[in-house]
């Protein structure tokens, strides 16, 4: 267990493993802990570092007034990299993780080599999910966290190692989450073609909690040096989901070999 002191918080965060540096970024309500999927499969080559964001697991829960900023969150991670005295790291983020990811490497695209982005969105797709989701932001603000966290781990029913990972990884409060639910969904399409970074798009095509595929569709068109893949029988979070998928692809990408082969998987490359 390690922390640092960056932007007047104390963020925590685990690190295994040696080689090339690795930022690992957690999906909103989670914590390092959502990683653990990927520990036995980069480690061995490469330095793994899971960072719980600002609000989560055991780092700081400040956000000034009150309000939750994935900006801000942004600032903690480019400091972040900085403390640990790093010029340069691949980022590695899933659901909004990868949303602060794409901020990073927009804001300060020295710091980032590569990128991976699963179940990622920079825009609300289309009308249907922005109704769904003011809907949704309305009901979790007024529920118990307990209620939340079970109806949203209800999505999984049949897919019992991912809710057990899921389970374990949920460390949000209440007042984060409404904090959270009422912070400005991210809307930074039009500035996603100043990413440098060879990127690597993957998205669920089973939409169940959420529109990933078109979500991912749009990244990938929009970032100049991006691939996607869409599992087709997959949701967020893939990495868990589909883990050993997920490692050996973003591996191969990493290494800068070609992308496996999986049945279920459907590749687009520009």
């Amino acid at each position: 267990m390690s922390y640092l002191r960056v932007n007047d918080i104390n963020i925590h965060y685990e690190r295994c493993g040696t080689g090339e540096p690795i930022l690992f970024i957690h999906g909103s309500g989670a914590c390092w802990k959502m990683w653990e999927p990927q520990i036995s499969a980069f480690s061995l080559n490469y330095q793994m570092i899971m960072v719980d964001i600002r609000g989560h697991g055991k780092t700081d829960r400040h956000f000034p007034q009150g309000k939750y900023s994935i900006p801000l969150i942004v600032e903690d991670i480019k400091g972040f990299i900085l403390a640990l005295g790093l010029e340069r790291v691949h980022i590695a983020g899933v659901s909004q993780g990868a949303v602060i990811a794409q901020m990073a490497a927009i804001r300060y695209p020295s710091l980032v080599d590569k990128l991976i982005l699963a179940d990622s969105y920079s825009e609300i797709p289309n009308v249907f999910w922005g109704a769904l989701l003011k809907f949704g932001t309305v009901a979790l603000r007024c529920l118990p966290i307990a209620l939340t966290k079970r109806m949203i781990l209800s999505a999984y029913h049949d897919q019992p190692y991912t809710r057990r990972i899921l389970d374990k990884s949920f460390t949000i409060d209440r007042r984060t989450l409404a904090a959270l639910k009422s912070a400005q969904f991210p809307d930074h399409t039009s500035q996603l073609a100043g990413i440098q970074a060879e990127t690597l798009v993957i998205a669920g095509g089973d939409n169940r909690v959420g529109p990933e595929s078109e979500s991912g569709k749009i990244i990938y068109q929009q970032i100049p040096k991006a691939r996607l893949a869409v599992i087709h029988d997959a949701f967020d979070p893939v990495t868990v989901m589909k883990k050993d998928i997920f490692n050996q692809m973003t591996i191969n990408f990493l290494q800068e070999k070609a992308l496996p082969h999986y049945p279920e998987v459907t590749y687009y490359t520009k």
